[in-house]
């Protein structure tokens, strides 16, 4: 079970309204271990994207919560589409799976802000301190020039000849 998706969503149980209902488990050998694994899965993702502009682990956030459930969806539409050639194709969940991605992608880019709970927007890290490693305008400090051109100072080879012959 993950930290802001669990697998409530998808148990027979459920009276969600949304895309997660059209999912039948019931007659399905989706195991809850399944969905877990699904879950860890997705929610690692989720860090992943956004990690760079967020600390994490995210605590419980409703637009995380709706994204990694979209994605679980998704997975599991999948493991069904596979298992049953009967399986009939729901347009709404590659719909929602598309937008979640676009969302994190948003997210990961500036274009869009993190929200808690409580409507307010989550505060991304400290950036103060950025380490930059482009190094397209690099200037070297000692002047050494380019290190393919290099080539041993003729007064350095008949100083190591020299020191050769006396050994």
């Amino acid at each position: 079970m993950g930290t802001y998706i669990t697998n409530t969503t998808w148990l027979p149980s459920t009276t969600a309204d949304s895309s997660h209902a059209i999912l039948d488990l019931e007659s399905t050998d989706v195991n809850t271990a399944t969905i877990d694994s699904l879950i860890d899965r997705r929610e690692r993702m989720v860090e992943s994207y956004l990690g760079r502009r967020y600390a994490t682990p995210f605590t419980q956030s409703a637009m995380l919560t709706k994204i990694g459930e979209d994605l679980v969806t998704y997975d599991i539409y999948n493991i069904l589409l596979n298992k049953d050639s009967g399986f009939v194709q729901q347009d709404i969940i590659q719909s929602n799976y598309d937008l979640a991605l676009g969302v994190l992608e948003d997210l990961n880019n500036g274009k869009a802000v993190l929200i808690d709970d409580n409507g307010a927007i989550v505060g991304e890290r400290n950036r103060a301190n950025k380490v930059y490693t482009n190094v397209s305008g690099f200037v070297p400090t000692f002047d050494v020039g380019n290190p393919l051109k290099w080539t041993v100072s003729p007064d350095r080879q008949d100083s190591l000849d020299s020191d050769r012959a006396n050994d």
